[in-house]
């Protein structure tokens, strides 16, 4: 239920960025294949998320790549950087988690990785999450974007 309301709060959001933008700039609204890109020239940052898994996002020269990953700390796993699409990308932060709920104390976290286009070219993030202590078994999940910047 919980991954229900928020892929329907998501999907207002966008409906809500769509009308925006053409009311404001007069673009056409934006289809679900073009809605990264779209956040990502109205607002400077552009955020991927799990759901975004596989895909290929633009975004221009300058602006920021955040992407927030599901974790469970408290389990030990937690997702590390395979690929970190140097040179094109540089990690502006650290890696921070944030409680999805305040009111739930070990729940479900976000792992937030921040970074920032450095240059043109194509690139791919890829994450694996894992323990760090057990490298000789496979990722528990792993994360791949492909980042195109302009």
């Amino acid at each position: 239920m919980h991954l229900f309301s928020n892929c329907r709060r998501w999907a207002g959001y966008v409906a809500i960025l769509s009308v925006l933008l053409t009311e404001l700039e007069g673009a056409p609204v934006v289809q679900c294949g073009e809605t990264l890109q779209a956040m990502a020239a109205a607002s400077g940052v552009m955020t991927v998320t799990t759901e975004d898994d596989g895909r290929e996002v633009t975004i221009p020269v300058g602006r920021l790549v955040i992407v927030r990953l599901e974790a469970k700390p408290g389990t030990g796993y937690g997702w590390q950087l395979v690929r970190d699409g140097s040179p094109q990308l540089h990690m502006e932060t650290p890696p921070v988690f944030e409680p999805r709920s305040k009111l739930e104390a070990g729940g479900d976290e976000d792992e937030v990785f921040q970074f920032r286009v450095q240059m043109p070219g194509t690139v791919d993030l890829e994450f694996h999450y894992r323990r760090p202590w057990d490298k000789q078994s496979p990722a528990a999940k792993t994360f791949r974007v492909r980042i195109t910047s302009e």
